[in-house]
């Protein structure tokens, strides 16, 4: 549009050219002879096979066919990547053909099987259109979980480095996998709470049978009588007159007096009560 404005012929518009060139492309001109640098189309024609070979279109397709949202890339940068692989994939195609190319592959790269079904319901002409309804469906989505109280579902996308492994962002329970989680802890708080109950009533009884024999114990030991020393209230390895060890702490002769003191003790008594 400049050169028309301008009216400038072929060797302007080469000359323009050569002298608007800077970095890589500006090295070009090395290559060239003094009249190809002067000449419009031998220009163009160099520029193009150092910037753009025949067969980069091939390697265009491929990216293409293995296209994915990446993390993080919105919908927009996405159509807008992929406009841009169409036409460099297909630059002698029509208009329509690759409007048809573009939108066939922004589906394919959303990775989102509800998305594309969604998209594909509303039938898009085009690649804006597609990117249209997949922006009204996502907003649409996002809001609904919200409101759900569930976070945003699922949506698988592909790692920025050639062959990175794929992520799972905002990933979360539906609203049935929430109810059965709710359900879930339900259940395990209920026997928490019955374990609680059944370890109570087990301390409780423990408690209780130790009081039982210490008492037992106690009332065991006032009935004993001592084989040893011959007095109640104690047996005979509990015996004061006898050491740990089971042998004699006094001697024989005060054993026997103290036998022997028992016995009168016990005969006076049961005399005086036949008296009586």
């Amino acid at each position: 549009m400049v050169s028309q404005l301008n009216w400038w012929d072929d060797k302007n518009k080469a000359l323009e050219l050569a002298v608007s060139l800077r970095g890589n492309a500006q090295s070009v001109l090395s290559d060239l002879s003094h009249e190809q640098r002067r000449n419009y189309h031998d220009l163009v024609t160099a520029l193009a096979s150092r910037f753009e070979p025949d067969n980069q279109s091939e390697l265009y397709r491929l990216e293409m066919k293995h296209r994915q949202r990446k993390r993080g890339e919105s919908l927009n940068e996405l159509a807008q990547e992929v406009k841009r692989l169409t036409n460099k994939a297909y630059p002698a195609a029509p208009v329509g053909v690759r409007e048809q190319l573009a939108r066939d592959c922004f589906l394919d790269a959303l990775n989102d099987p509800e998305m594309e079904w969604a998209v594909h319901q509303g039938k898009p002409k085009s690649m804006d259109d597609a990117a249209h309804l997949a922006l009204e469906f996502e907003s649409f989505r996002s809001g609904r979980k919200v409101k759900l109280g569930v976070r945003p579902h699922t949506i698988r996308m592909q790692d920025t480095e050639p062959g990175g492994t794929s992520f799972d962002t905002n990933s979360g329970p539906r609203v049935g996998e929430a109810s059965e989680v709710g359900k879930l802890l339900k259940d395990i708080s209920g026997r928490l709470n019955a374990l609680e109950k059944t370890g109570a009533r087990a301390s409780s009884q423990q408690s209780n049978y130790q009081i039982d024999n210490n008492t037992r114990r106690l009332a065991h030991q006032r009935r004993g009588k001592c084989h040893y020393c011959r007095q109640e209230g104690h047996w005979k390895n509990e015996c004061p007159l006898r050491d740990k060890k089971g042998a004699s702490s006094v001697s024989r002769n005060d054993l026997n007096s103290h036998r022997g003191n028992n016995t009168a003790d016990s005969t006076s008594y049961h005399c005086q009560g036949n008296v009586n």
